[in-house]
């Protein structure tokens, strides 16, 4: 059986209670695992004519998700299936990807971390009506809200006191239709149409942990 071991110094370690060391970049950052189990949530809305909004994750829901913590979502891998419908013409969909910074009975805020185009005049003759995104974070995309503000990035695209978001209006989520009010920190999906007609049919998976802060 062949024993393989790391080197410190350029020499082998063979000794078996020497201390095998780990090489990483310039500062020290090295692969690490996500701690904790790792939850999971879909959504899937079909035929959607209309702008809407949706929650992912409710970071407060212990209840109904299968969380613990609240303090905030780390986000591992998002899986997103998209599908036009036949009769849509000329325009665009957007699908935006994000968390809530700020919310209260009248209106709120988000942040962008993703944004899909689903242009139909790219595919009116080539029969391209389905696609797929997959967005990977090997750390985990940290979504802490401090101050009405994303604490660990930035971004230029979101809404700003857009009444989709209120803390009064039940929205449709992975647990069930108008059941699940926004709160800060949530997780969200928003699916909008720019000009055209016609449907578009959306599957979101979400792995996930939350934490304390």
């Amino acid at each position: 059986m062949a024993i393989i071991r790391t080197t410190i110094g350029g020499l082998p370690a063979w000794a078996d209670n020497e201390p095998i060391t780990q090489r990483g970049n310039l500062y020290g950052d090295a692969y690490q695992m996500g701690h904790g189990d790792q939850f999971w949530a879909v959504l899937e809305k079909p035929d959607l004519a209309a702008s809407e909004g949706f929650i992912l994750v409710d970071l407060s829901n212990t209840a109904d998700f299968p969380h613990t913590e609240t303090g905030k979502i780390r986000v591992y891998s998002v899986y997103v299936d998209i599908e036009r419908g036949e009769a849509a013409a000329s325009g665009e969909f957007l699908i935006d990807l994000g968390v809530i910074t700020r919310v209260d009975a009248t209106n709120g805020d988000t942040k962008w971390v993703a944004v899909m185009h689903e242009e139909t005049d790219d595919e009116a003759t080539d029969n391209r009506a389905k696609w797929f995104y997959r967005y990977e974070w090997a750390e985990g995309l940290d979504l802490e809200i401090s101050g009405g503000a994303p604490v660990m990035g930035v971004s230029n695209i979101g809404h700003t006191n857009d009444v989709t978001w209120q803390t009064d209006v039940n929205l449709d989520s992975p647990i069930g239709d108008t059941v699940s009010p926004p709160g800060v920190g949530d997780l969200v999906l928003y699916v909008s149409e720019t000009g055209g007609t016609g449907t578009l049919s959306v599957c979101v998976t979400v792995y996930y942990i939350t934490e304390a802060v």
